[in-house]
């Protein structure tokens, strides 16, 4: 009996060292710890202040590869081992703060606070947390705070936050410290909509993993679905004066753009969400109208019953997991100078270079293309220009609904006859106009899901920076060094 207990505490040991490594083990239980956090601030400076701090029962992160190599996000935070002061943990992300910060409202002057949250690790020992924010340059020089955690703290919350909520199991296909652990949260949906809920779940995961790189991929990833019902069905529409009780708060017309559908109460979410392990978190939106948002390493959220929502759903979580920007550049959004024209963005697909020997995306560039890319952009831009003008005209003379529907299908034929045909369907190259930005800024493809909804594909560009996130969260070593 003791050389049968011997034996299996030897395989546990090295099962457990297998899973988590030396590294891991010498710094981190097994356990989670929930950050959160406050940011405050108005448009030129900002700072962090930590709210709460939860123990989790698990951490669903990939023991191997604990420091951040993507290079992603808008701030990073590090973890420092004070014993021996090294860095033992980092992450990139970004925040709804940072969005607010480019709308008008801030520019006007006026002050936010914004509430965030991240999960690391369980330390073992006392550790310094790091916020750090990218300078005028996009390099991860500025500190915006820094706090010392004691693990034995007992201010540290141990209790179950997830009260209340539904768990569905869509797909398990290992370990959650081996796969990227995909969660979906239901919002706006009743006690009596659990089953629509589940059908909902159903339906937008068979959509995602339809979608490259994520179908050939799907053996990666673990799908739950958890649902804490709302009081009320639907979410709050303030410019149709709708406002509903719901579990997480979301709203449309976030920043003044009705389409940007999302909350500024990321604590209850975070609540619910630590209901089971996940890498990411996609809110499914009980609502038929057209809207969704994304913000990398946070959340994306998206209205389930629109007939846009395919296109949404891709697009969001090109965002929310692999931290692809925005590569149109007209449209309703709330922000104002987004991007500077003269500052490389940190985003894999958006770039200001017009070189080839500096193009980020260099290796995946079609043989012999042009950079920059002309494609036509004044004959594309005057399309839309006309449409415009012969809408407003339409509007102005109460024409009946079936003129302005045939107007717009005239208009979505032209628009894709001009990118079906078009001779670089297909390339990579540098086309001018993306990042809310008509010059100045270029994007890898013709067309793709982040810059229309057109269709459903990301370009080589895309997809690559989507697969080395994948990678990075199930392999056991990143293959990129963080600049």
């Amino acid at each position: 009996m003791i050389l049968q207990n011997l034996f299996l505490i030897i395989v546990l040991c090295i099962f457990s060292s297998s899973l988590y490594g030396n590294d891991y083990q010498n710094y981190f239980t097994a356990r989670g710890l929930r950050v959160d956090f406050f940011q405050v601030g108005d448009q030129v400076s900002e700072t962090v202040v930590i709210d709460e701090l939860y123990q989790e029962d698990v951490w669903s992160g990939n023991p191997h590869n604990l420091i951040d190599t993507l290079n992603l996000g808008q701030y990073l935070l590090k973890v420092i081992d004070l014993n021996k002061n090294i860095l033992i943990y980092s992450c990139g992300f970004s925040s709804l703060f940072h969005e607010w910060k480019t709308t008008e409202e801030a520019i006007s002057g006026a002050k936010k606070v914004m509430r965030g949250t991240l999960r690391i690790p369980f330390p073992r020992k006392l550790v310094q947390l790091e916020f750090l924010k990218r300078d005028r340059e996009n390099h991860f020089t500025q500190t915006l705070a820094t706090f010392k955690i004691d693990p034995s703290n007992v201010e540290i919350h141990r209790e179950n936050r997830a009260i209340e909520t539904v768990i569905f199991r869509i797909e398990d296909n290992g370990h959650y410290n081996e796969k990227a652990d995909l969660l979906f949260l239901g919002e706006g949906y009743t006690s009596l909509e659990k089953q629509k809920f589940e059908s909902d779940l159903s339906r937008v995961t068979d959509i995602l993993f339809s979608v490259e790189p994520f179908k050939s991929n799907r053996k990666l990833f673990n799908v739950t679905g958890v649902l804490s019902p709302s009081p009320e069905s639907g979410v709050d529409n303030p410019t149709e004066d709708i406002f509903k009780n719901t579990a997480m708060n979301f709203t449309f017309n976030t920043f003044g753009s009705q389409r940007y559908l999302m909350t500024i109460d990321p604590q209850r979410l975070n609540d619910i969400a630590s209901a089971a392990p996940h890498d990411a978190i996609i809110v499914l939106i009980n609502s038929d109208i057209y809207g969704g948002g994304g913000i990398y390493n946070f959340y994306a959220a998206v209205a389930v019953d629109n007939d846009y929502l395919s296109n949404i759903l891709v697009h969001e979580f090109g965002h929310s997991f692999g931290g692809l920007g925005d590569e149109y550049y007209s449209g309703d959004v709330a922000y104002s100078e987004f991007y500077s024209v003269d500052i490389e963005p940190w985003e894999p697909n958006l770039t200001i270079q017009k070189i080839f020997q500096n193009m980020k995306w260099g290796k995946f560039l079609t043989p012999g293309i042009e950079i920059p890319t002309p494609w036509d952009k004044t004959e594309y831009e005057l399309l839309n220009q006309q449409f415009r003008e012969k809408l407003n005209e339409l509007s102005q003379s109460n024409s009946n609904a079936r003129e302005t529907e045939k107007l717009k299908q005239d208009y979505r034929e032209k628009i894709r006859n001009f990118f079906g045909q078009h001779k670089y369907r297909g390339t990579t190259g540098s086309f001018e106009g993306a990042g809310y930005n008509s010059a100045d800024m270029y994007r890898p493809s013709l067309d793709c899901i982040m810059f229309s909804n057109r269709s459903l594909n990301f370009d080589a560009v895309c997809n690559a920076a989507l697969l080395e996130r994948i990678h990075f969260l199930t392999h056991r070593k990143a293959k990129k060094k963080r600049k």
